[in-house]
């Protein structure tokens, strides 16, 4: 019966092992290269996802928009009209805003990131009343 358990749980655990090793997230910090911006912007991804638009108070990303993976690049196809591409050799991310609402193309935004952990993201406390 002891072997049988241990059996069991070295499966269990060899499959969570394997499970969350390739789904690993990349966790990244950005601001805008020009310095007059002060925002903070956070986005993820791995392998088949790029996630964006976090949630401070709910600490999760509100929008996550498929990609193709790349050793050099992340190319995001559909964010909301527009594209997001990860450089990962210089560390930025441009994001392809589309088109105003007159057909103007918006100009592309460009961020520099740095990888941080997971732990490292924002958490926002509310002060409860009721």
């Amino acid at each position: 019966m002891k072997k049988i358990s241990l059996y069991v749980f070295l499966v269990l655990g060899l499959l969570f092992l394997f499970k969350y090793s390739f789904s690993i997230n990349t966790y990244l910090k950005c601001e805008s290269y020009n310095q007059e911006s002060e925002k903070v912007s956070y986005f993820a991804f791995d392998k088949h996802h790029i996630w964006s638009d976090y949630d401070q108070i709910n600490s999760k990303f509100k929008k996550k928009s498929n990609s193709n993976y790349g050793e050099k690049h992340v190319i995001s196809t559909a964010f909301f009209g527009g594209t997001i591409k990860i450089n990962r050799e210089i560390g930025t991310i441009e994001i392809e805003q589309g088109l105003t609402l007159l057909g103007v193309p918006k100009p592309d935004l460009v961020l520099n990131c740095k990888k941080i952990n997971k732990r490292k993201l924002p958490k926002e406390k509310i002060d409860k009343k009721f």
